[in-house]
C-alpha cells in the first residue's frame, strides 16, 4: 500500500515509521525543509523507544521516504493521513487552519493528476480536532 503522512511531528513520525515497518511504502511530508533534511539522514527529532531503529531500517529498505512536496505523491497514494498541528486560539477554540490547508491541497492535487494507485484515495484525519469536524 502507498501511504502519505502529512506532518512529521510526534504523531506523524511514529505513524509513518510503524506503517513502513508493517510493509507499506510511506512518504512523510512536512513543510519544514530543515526537519525533512535531518529525517532523510536518519536524525529523529523526538524520543520514542525503538523509533530511531524503525526509521533507519525503513529508510535503508526504501519503504520510508521524506519530502517537502505533497502533490507529486498523491497519484500513487492509497491513503493520506493528516497529522498536522491544531493549536489553540486565544479564545480556546481549536485552530483548524493546517488541517483545512492539507485537505484542500489533497483535493486539488487529486483532481489535477490521474490516479495510478489501487483505487480511490482515503483521507484520514489523525490530527486532534473537535467532534463533528
Amino acid at each position: 500500500m502507498e501511504i502519505v503522512v502529512v506532518g512529521t511531528g510526534y504523531v506523524g513520525l511514529v505513524t509513518s515509521a510503524c506503517l513502513a515497518e508493517s510493509g507499506n511504502r510511506v512518504v512523510g511530508v512536512d513543510m519544514d525543509r530543515a526537519k525533512i533534511a535531518r529525517l532523510r539522514e536518519g536524525q529523529v527529532p523526538i524520543h520514542e523507544p525503538e523509533l530511531d531503529g524503525l526509521i533507519s531500517r525503513n529508510l535503508a529498505q526504501g519503504r520510508l521516504v521524506f519530502d517537502v512536496e505533497l502533490e507529486p505523491h498523491l497519484p500513487r497514494a492509497d491513503v493520506v493521513f493528516v497529522t498536522v498541528g491544531t493549536p489553540s486560539q486565544a479564545d480556546g477554540a481549536v485552530d483548524l487552519t493546517y488541517v483545512d490547508q492539507v485537505a484542500e491541497q489533497v483535493a486539488r492535487g487529486s483532481a489535477a493528476a490521474p490516479r495510478t494507485g489501487t483505487g480511490k484515495l482515503l483521507l484520514v484525519i489523525k490530527s486532534t480536532v473537535p467532534p463533528g469536524t
